[in-house]
């Protein structure tokens, strides 16, 4: 699908939700493909994780460009809702990995909405959580 569709899916996913202020966290794992990879540099642009109705966005400049269109980004701190983002977007190989720690999330279980957002990349996926 890549170069054709914009596509998010889904192969792992875990939360934990804590008594604790700012203990919530969450992982997701998947696959990723990107109609236009030319203009998807993600290390000069915004990239936001979207959890059910909270979004975390990880600033301009915190991934790292690897080999071709391979992205990682290591305990940012995510803008508009509080967590340290880990994360890996291979646009190549088509593959992600999300990994947000200290969070307060709104929701950890049930249904819950994940999603994907940077420039013309905005794909979601329906999870369902233990």
């Amino acid at each position: 699908m890549r170069t054709y569709n914009n596509v998010l899916r889904t192969t792992a996913a875990k939360a934990k939700a804590s008594a604790t202020a700012l203990s919530d966290s969450f992982t997701v794992k998947g696959e990723i493909a990107v109609a236009d990879i030319s203009n998807s540099n993600l290390a000069n642009q915004d990239v936001n994780i979207v959890w059910g109705d909270q979004t975390f966005t990880i600033p301009a400049g915190s991934f790292t460009a690897k080999t071709g269109k391979s992205y990682k980004c290591s305990k940012v701190n995510a803008l508009g809702e509080s967590g340290l983002v880990t994360a890996a977007i291979d646009l190549d190989k088509c593959t992600f990995s999300v990994s947000i720690k200290g969070a307060d999330l709104d929701a950890a279980s049930g249904e819950v909405e994940f999603g994907i957002n940077f420039t013309d990349f905005n794909e979601t996926a329906d999870l369902s959580m233990p």
